[in-house]
Protein backbone atom coordinates (compact mmCIF):
# COMPACT_ATOMS: atom_id res chain seq x y z
CA UNK A 1 0.00 0.00 0.00
CA UNK A 2 2.74 2.59 0.97
CA UNK A 3 4.14 2.10 -2.72
CA UNK A 4 1.08 2.88 -3.96
CA UNK A 5 0.76 6.27 -2.19
CA UNK A 6 4.29 7.39 -3.05
CA UNK A 7 3.81 6.27 -6.93
CA UNK A 8 0.62 8.07 -6.94
CA UNK A 9 2.72 11.17 -5.20
CA UNK A 10 5.46 10.97 -7.00
CA UNK A 11 3.28 10.98 -10.45
CA UNK A 12 1.65 13.85 -9.31
CA UNK A 13 4.77 15.96 -9.36
CA UNK A 14 5.21 15.70 -12.93
CA UNK A 15 3.68 17.09 -15.67
CA UNK A 16 0.92 15.22 -17.16
CA UNK A 17 2.06 13.65 -20.45
CA UNK A 18 4.79 12.45 -18.12
CA UNK A 19 3.43 10.42 -15.17
CA UNK A 20 2.36 7.32 -17.21
CA UNK A 21 5.94 6.91 -18.62
CA UNK A 22 7.53 8.07 -15.23
CA UNK A 23 5.38 4.81 -13.46
CA UNK A 24 6.21 2.22 -16.09
CA UNK A 25 9.76 3.25 -15.79
CA UNK A 26 9.61 3.29 -12.19
CA UNK A 27 7.66 0.16 -11.80
CA UNK A 28 8.60 -2.16 -14.81
CA UNK A 29 7.78 -5.13 -12.42
CA UNK A 30 4.48 -4.10 -11.32
CA UNK A 31 2.25 -3.54 -14.08
CA UNK A 32 -0.98 -3.83 -11.44
CA UNK A 33 0.22 -1.18 -9.09
CA UNK A 34 1.02 1.29 -12.50
CA UNK A 35 -2.41 0.68 -13.65
CA UNK A 36 -3.85 1.22 -10.12
CA UNK A 37 -1.94 4.78 -9.76
CA UNK A 38 -3.09 5.49 -13.33
CA UNK A 39 -6.78 5.23 -12.13
CA UNK A 40 -6.39 7.20 -9.17
CA UNK A 41 -4.80 9.65 -11.06
CA UNK A 42 -7.52 9.89 -13.51
CA UNK A 43 -9.92 10.03 -10.63
CA UNK A 44 -8.38 12.75 -8.76
CA UNK A 45 -7.88 14.91 -11.58
CA UNK A 46 -11.68 14.53 -12.57
CA UNK A 47 -12.49 15.25 -9.19
CA UNK A 48 -10.78 18.51 -8.97
CA UNK A 49 -12.30 19.48 -12.48
CA UNK A 50 -15.61 19.52 -10.85
CA UNK A 51 -16.76 19.36 -7.02
CA UNK A 52 -20.13 18.49 -7.73
CA UNK A 53 -19.31 15.70 -8.91
CA UNK A 54 -20.45 12.18 -7.64
CA UNK A 55 -18.16 9.24 -6.68
CA UNK A 56 -19.72 7.12 -9.45
CA UNK A 57 -19.12 9.71 -12.27
CA UNK A 58 -15.33 9.53 -11.15
CA UNK A 59 -15.24 5.63 -10.88
CA UNK A 60 -16.76 5.56 -14.20
CA UNK A 61 -14.44 7.97 -16.05
CA UNK A 62 -10.83 5.99 -14.04
CA UNK A 63 -12.20 2.71 -14.95
CA UNK A 64 -12.80 4.49 -18.58
CA UNK A 65 -15.80 2.86 -19.15
CA UNK A 66 -18.91 1.59 -16.65
CA UNK A 67 -18.81 -1.96 -18.24
CA UNK A 68 -15.46 -2.33 -16.96
CA UNK A 69 -14.76 -4.32 -14.02
CA UNK A 70 -12.39 -2.40 -11.79
CA UNK A 71 -9.69 -4.00 -9.40
CA UNK A 72 -10.85 -1.47 -6.46
CA UNK A 73 -13.74 0.56 -5.39
CA UNK A 74 -11.83 2.82 -2.34
CA UNK A 75 -10.91 0.64 0.11
CA UNK A 76 -12.43 -2.61 -1.32
CA UNK A 77 -10.37 -5.20 -3.69
CA UNK A 78 -13.62 -5.99 -6.54
CA UNK A 79 -13.62 -10.30 -6.70
CA UNK A 80 -16.29 -10.27 -9.71
CA UNK A 81 -19.54 -8.76 -11.32
CA UNK A 82 -22.45 -10.51 -9.57
CA UNK A 83 -25.58 -8.10 -10.86
CA UNK A 84 -26.53 -4.58 -13.25
CA UNK A 85 -29.49 -3.03 -12.91
CA UNK A 86 -31.25 0.32 -13.63
CA UNK A 87 -29.27 2.15 -10.63
CA UNK A 88 -26.09 0.68 -11.03
CA UNK A 89 -23.74 -2.54 -11.32
CA UNK A 90 -23.20 -4.46 -8.11
CA UNK A 91 -19.84 -6.20 -7.62
CA UNK A 92 -18.60 -8.88 -4.87
CA UNK A 93 -15.86 -7.31 -2.99
CA UNK A 94 -13.51 -7.97 -0.41
CA UNK A 95 -12.48 -5.62 2.85
CA UNK A 96 -9.42 -5.90 4.01
CA UNK A 97 -9.48 -3.87 6.91
CA UNK A 98 -10.15 -2.48 9.97
CA UNK A 99 -11.22 -6.43 9.28
CA UNK A 100 -11.66 -8.70 7.21
CA UNK A 101 -15.18 -9.37 5.20
CA UNK A 102 -17.05 -9.95 1.80
CA UNK A 103 -19.08 -7.31 1.04
CA UNK A 104 -21.86 -5.95 -2.33
CA UNK A 105 -20.57 -2.54 -3.17
CA UNK A 106 -23.48 -1.07 -6.10
CA UNK A 107 -21.96 1.69 -8.32
CA UNK A 108 -24.47 4.19 -9.39
CA UNK A 109 -24.79 4.79 -13.16
CA UNK A 110 -23.56 8.25 -14.43
CA UNK A 111 -26.64 10.26 -14.15
CA UNK A 112 -28.54 8.26 -11.68
CA UNK A 113 -27.28 10.54 -9.09
CA UNK A 114 -30.65 12.24 -8.55
CA UNK A 115 -32.25 12.69 -4.61
CA UNK A 116 -34.78 10.59 -5.45
CA UNK A 117 -32.69 7.88 -6.24
CA UNK A 118 -30.14 8.26 -4.21
CA UNK A 119 -32.38 8.22 -1.43
CA UNK A 120 -34.11 4.73 -2.70
CA UNK A 121 -30.40 3.67 -2.83
CA UNK A 122 -30.23 4.33 0.77
CA UNK A 123 -32.86 2.48 1.55
CA UNK A 124 -32.09 -0.92 0.06
CA UNK A 125 -28.34 -0.03 1.64
CA UNK A 126 -29.94 -0.11 5.09
CA UNK A 127 -31.90 -3.41 3.74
Amino acid sequence: MRSQIEAFHSALERAAEERESFLRETYPHEPELVERVLRLIHAHQAAEESSIETQAEAHSRAVGSFNAMPEWVGPYRVLERIGEGGMGVVYSAEQTEPLQRQVAIKVVKLGMDTEEVLSRFEAERQA
